[in-house]
């Protein structure tokens, strides 16, 4: 298990849960709720309308947007540190 890959997802993990507390503590503040919703998966997001996948998003709920975007960035962000912590590990030798 690679713990710099668990810290990265950890921190992840972290903001999408600030920027969710921020947004349901907005009252009725609709847009800043909205932008707080959108900001932790804002980068997956605009990678979806670069690859002309944006529609697939207009019809999903905050919670279905999450799980298909959020879990996969978590993957990829454990990836991350698990190759940085071979490659350390690579050198040390």
């Amino acid at each position: 298990m690679s713990r710099l890959g668990l810290l990265l997802a950890g921190i992840y993990i972290s903001l999408i849960v600030f920027c969710l507390t921020l947004a349901y503590s907005a009252g009725s503040d609709y847009k800043g709720h909205y932008v707080l919703m959108q900001l932790p998966i804002a980068l997956q997001i605009s990678l979806l309308h670069k690859l002309g996948l944006s529609d697939t998003l207009r019809n999903l709920s905050w919670l279905s947007a999450y799980f298909l975007l959020a879990v996969p960035t978590c993957v990829v962000l454990y990836g991350i540190g698990f190759l940085m912590e071979a490659m350390s590990k690579l050198r040390k030798r």
